[in-house]
């Protein structure tokens, strides 16, 4: 928790008082009570975490999906989460009637401000590259999902497929904030779990699962780093330096997203095996 709220993007988002941080919270609130068998109180969570779309999306159409998985013992998951939605959109419209137009505009506003809608991948490899690349993640992911959809929510094959929507939700929103990147905790935490696991898949395994460390591990370095020269340089040229353990900040979700869908894929035969 200590490292998870003193890193980068929960500085930033506590700084700039994101909702992001509520959100996340949300999410993983969420998931928490699925796994424990609280599938209304689920529901309730995953319609609040739709404040911010973007980053809830993908999230709910998978628990939506997986509901349908077997519908008679997870049918309150979407009723809960159905009645929130209506009770959220009806009690909007209440407090601020036209909201819905009004939230139109914001969404153009927000496309703007973001930079147009750059998503990591368009940043990375370009916005024509980056939004077929978008496009097939969300598709094999999609597929993905649907075989794992009757997965127990207790099951490794469940969590790792929650791991997954995480993962490629962060690269494919039209939004490269780093104070996204707390919705990696789930993906970053099943890799460590797993990682001699992964690392037991090849000398390319090794190697993503090696610039995910290093990737995640760099701006405490680089900070550390920052820190112990101070004394020696001055406080004027350390802060020229400000940028330094930012320079993976676009590399973090694709390293992690790498290493968790090997994770994913290599859980799912040992799954099928251990059942």
């Amino acid at each position: 928790i200590i490292l998870a709220l003193g890193s980068f993007p929960a500085l930033q988002g506590i700084k700039l008082q994101q909702l992001t941080l509520l959100v996340c919270g949300l999410l993983a609130g969420c998931a928490a009570a699925i796994a424990s068998g609280h599938l209304v109180i689920a529901g309730f969570l995953l319609g609040v975490a739709t404040i911010k779309p973007q980053l809830a999306a993908i999230f709910a159409g998978w628990l939506m999906l997986w509901t349908f998985g077997s519908w008679r013992k997870r049918q309150s998951l979407l009723w809960s989460f159905a009645a929130t939605m209506v009770i959220l959109v009806l009690g909007g419209e209440a407090l601020l009637p036209g909201w819905i137009g009004r939230f139109r505009n914001a969404a153009n506003a927000y496309w703007q401000y973001t930079g147009g809608g750059k998503s990591v991948l368009d940043l990375v490899l370009g916005p024509l590259a980056g939004k077929i690349v978008a496009g097939i993640l969300v598709l094999v992911l999609a597929g993905y999902c649907w075989r794992a959809r009757s997965a127990s929510a207790e099951g490794v094959e469940f969590r790792w497929t929650l791991a997954l929507v995480c993962a490629v939700t962060l690269v494919v929103i039209p939004t490269y904030a780093p104070y996204n990147q707390l919705l990696l905790l789930l993906p970053l935490m099943a890799v460590a779990e797993s990682a001699p696991f992964i690392a037991a898949k090849g000398t390319a395994a090794r190697l993503l699962l090696m610039l995910a460390a290093l990737s995640v591990l760099w701006p405490w370095l680089a900070a550390l780093a920052l820190c112990a020269v101070l004394p020696l340089l001055g406080s004027e040229t350390v802060q020229h330096a400000w940028a330094v353990p930012l320079y993976t900040s676009l590399y973090i979700p694709l390293t992690v997203l790498g290493a968790t869908w090997i994770g994913a894929a290599a859980a799912r035969p040992r799954t099928r095996h251990a059942g």
